[in-house]
């Protein structure tokens, strides 16, 4: 069996419904309620706080962290072989970036879930500047990254969050710290037969 976890939004598996298929599992958490510095302290689901959305932001480090360990907790429920994928839109892909590459070099080994795939729609990756030092820092990590394909897609239309250019920025970060990253820029909204590609692609569907 293969799961697919996705970050938060339930709008994948509406869009995806017709591709349903029993070898799929979806799991969809929601994120906790906190006060949202961008929104003016306004509550509502995020996995973490920030103040602006630009490639100077500072990153609410501590509760990505905590949602990392959070969603791998989850993860771990799966049987051993099964083969995850995770994902999301928005908050949601930032952090399944965020876990993916934290993965690959914390020495922590819950956060260890070695997904087979990552998709990342209109997101980006948080402390994207000093990932290829924290992967070069660690002599275990460095080969894990390869084997690890990523998936950016941004609608530069439709996205008035998200600069493209920060995406882009962040997508090379990846490449350079050995990532299979690809980027791919729509006018509207995403492709999603790429999408269901990449999922048939990588977790043998």
């Amino acid at each position: 069996m293969s799961a697919v976890q996705l970050d938060l939004q339930d709008r994948w598996v509406l869009k995806m419904y017709g591709w349903m298929n029993k070898n799929v599992k979806w799991i969809c958490p929601t994120a906790p309620r906190r006060p949202l510095t961008i929104l003016g302290g306004m509550e509502t689901n995020a996995w973490f706080d920030i103040a602006e959305l630009s490639e100077n932001m500072q990153d609410d480090v501590a509760s990505l962290n905590h949602a990392a360990l959070s969603i791998a907790n989850l993860l771990s429920e799966e049987p051993p072989n099964v083969m995850i994928g995770i994902g999301g839109i928005g908050f949601g892909a930032a952090q399944a970036l965020y876990l993916a590459s934290k993965g690959c070099y914390d020495t922590n080994q819950r956060l260890q879930i070695k997904p087979r795939v990552v998709i990342g729609l209109n997101g980006w990756l948080p402390v994207w500047r000093s990932l290829q030092n924290n992967i070069a820092s660690n002599p275990g990590g460095r080969d894990r990254p390869i084997s690890l394909p990523i998936l950016l897609a941004h609608c530069v239309t439709a996205n008035y969050v998200v600069p493209y250019e920060f995406t882009h920025k962040c997508a090379h970060s990846l490449l350079m710290a050995g990532f299979q990253s690809t980027l791919r820029k729509y006018e509207g909204d995403h492709n999603w037969d790429e999408v269901k590609q990449w999922l048939k692609r990588y977790l043998r569907l």
